[in-house]
């Protein structure tokens, strides 16, 4: 567990959640203002500190964009999650890969980022190239979808190439 000296104002001006957690009265509590922080990874909590202190050192990085989504929406802080969003959009697709794009997308209900984010996973990938990390970045249910579109897809092509040609033969060719 990682231990912060943070001012309580800091943080209430930021969100709600805050305020109301930090407003709470404490009983048999050694520091006035200690509150515990569960299922906080200590990386995260310090990348949405960052931002809110308006460090500049790793604003284009997506760890610390994702952080700051992820932490943003749960204590909700508006301003962090569509600066996220904002500054996630604008990475390179090379950095910004679709497979997160779509979990994220998903997650935090950014519908303009699920369908395009899909059609490049449809078009360009076999699925032997799918790799264990962006199917779960896809979700089983969207993993599905692809596999079953792909196969059906492929009976498809195998029925048209089978199947012979209705001949003209009228006197008019």
């Amino acid at each position: 567990e990682m231990l912060y000296k943070l001012y309580p104002v800091f943080l209430t001006r930021h969100s709600l959640v805050f305020e109301a957690m930090l407003s709470l009265p404490r009983i048999h509590c050694i520091l006035s203002n200690s509150i515990v922080l569960h299922g906080n990874i200590w990386q995260e909590f310090d990348h949405l500190l960052c931002y809110l202190h308006g460090c500049d050192s790793e604003l284009e990085r997506q760890e610390f964009l994702t952080s700051i989504l992820k932490l943003s929406e749960f204590y909700q802080i508006d301003s962090g999650f569509w600066y996220a969003v904002t500054r996630l959009k604008d990475l390179l697709p090379a950095v910004f890969k679709p497979s997160l794009k779509l979990q994220l997308g998903r997650q935090f209900q950014i519908h303009e980022w699920v369908e395009p984010s899909f059609c490049v996973m449809m078009e360009h990938q076999p699925i032997s190239s799918i790799s264990h990390l962006k199917a779960h970045h896809m979700g089983m249910v969207y993993f599905w979808i692809i596999v079953t579109t792909k196969a059906q897809i492929k009976e498809h092509y195998r029925a048209l190439a089978y199947t012979k040609p209705a001949l003209d033969q009228s006197n008019d060719c």
